[in-house]
């Protein structure tokens, strides 16, 4: 029993720090996705997470992020209960390529979701197909964006963008879907957060077939970022990832351009 209300029924996915269960209210039944973490984990993000969560729904419009139904701990654990949601865009994918006019219309959810977390002064890094779920029943068409455990102020307690240049010891988020930037070992900011995106409607324009032709396993820092650049040629999608690469470091991206550019595109 967690909180004193939330019943544990099965497993939902297990990472490093941490796993992510489904659960039920035990008075009304309510199915939700129960997020556990150790407490002597070398990393505890389940907090701040919370926090973020939090942040969000209380948003006029909350529409793509999940509920945060309780947040709490025992002598063992950090647990967070969330909305349950459906099945991600990884698992959606199939082997074949999703129609260009479904992918567009995915494509615009996933800017204004991200617009949104901007707009709080948060950047996410790690936009990839497994932090996008859809909802269930009458919101089974809604996309909501999920797994803050990256999630990064890019403004300062004093209002300023953060600067830029900063080196990092690694490649921060998902390697197939982390920007060039990133690749570079270089602070990101809001400009790759969209380009991130615009790997993920890739994904899932592309055969799966394809997609893996060009993300072979095990490739390098270096054969990844080539592999990206290359597809600032590949039609149609190409030409929005040129548009980011022109954006300034501090550059708030014209979200409504890249919106209405997804709308306008037409299936082959």
């Amino acid at each position: 029993m967690i909180g004193g209300k939330y019943a544990l029924i099965e497993m939902i996915g297990e990472g490093a720090f941490g796993a992510v269960l489904k659960g039920e209210h035990v008075h009304n039944r309510e199915k939700v996705a129960i997020k556990i973490e150790k407490k002597d984990s070398p990393v505890n993000i389940l907090k701040n997470e919370s926090k973020i969560y939090l942040m969000l729904n209380k948003e006029d419009n909350a529409c793509g992020f999940p509920n945060l139904k309780w947040y709490g701990g025992d002598e063992q654990f950090y647990y967070m209960v969330l909305e349950l949601l459906g099945e991600s865009l990884a698992a959606f994918k199939s082997d074949l390529s999703i129609p260009l006019s479904m992918v567009a219309k995915i494509g615009v959810q996933i800017i204004q979701r991200i617009k949104s977390l901007h707009q709080k002064g948060l950047i996410h890094r790690d936009i990839k197909p497994d932090n996008f779920l859809f909802g269930l029943g009458r919101k089974s068409q809604t996309v909501y964006l999920i797994d803050f455990g990256f999630c990064k102020n890019y403004v300062t307690p004093e209002g300023d963008h953060m600067l830029e240049g900063a080196r990092v010891s690694g490649v921060i988020g998902t390697p197939n879907f982390a920007s060039i930037r990133a690749h570079h070992l270089l602070q990101t900011s809001r400009r790759d957060d969209i380009e991130s995106a615009i790997y993920v409607l890739i994904y899932l324009f592309l055969p799966l077939k394809k997609w893996r032709k060009i993300f072979e396993s095990g490739m390098t820092n270096e054969q990844l970022k080539l592999a990206k650049i290359e597809l600032r040629s590949m039609q149609p999608l190409g030409e929005l990832l040129q548009q980011c690469d022109a954006l300034q470091f501090e550059e708030e991206p014209n979200y409504a351009r890249f919106t209405h550019a997804l709308l306008s595109l037409n299936s082959p």
